[in-house]
């Protein structure tokens, strides 16, 4: 059950990620803006959202190696984002503009 949890919310977080890819500064590397997506909203979510309506401690109760391994899956989530969005990107134009 929890994979597809996950992958639910992760979806969804990948969705709302094509919708604001275009409207970020392109003076912003590719690669750090999906890091970064990666690690603040998933991450603040179950740090600091989730806890609060859990009745558990805020984040990961300090443990440096929760916040390490939530941090490295989130930035991981969001580095592969951004390298992905580009290519399928162009994968799909040129399917449309080829007739297909």
């Amino acid at each position: 059950m929890t994979l597809v949890n996950q992958s639910f919310w992760g979806g969804l977080w990948g969705v709302l990620f094509v919708l604001i890819w275009d409207r970020i500064p392109t003076r912003f590397p590719g690669w750090l803006v999906g890091i970064l997506f990666g690690i603040l909203g998933p991450a603040m979510i179950n740090w600091t959202l989730l806890p609060y309506l859990r009745s558990q401690p805020y984040f990961g109760g300090g443990d440096p190696a929760r916040i390490a391994i939530t941090a490295a899956i989130g930035s991981s989530f969001g580095l592969g984002l951004s390298l992905l969005l580009p290519l399928l990107a162009r994968f799909f134009r040129a399917a449309t503009a080829s007739g297909r």
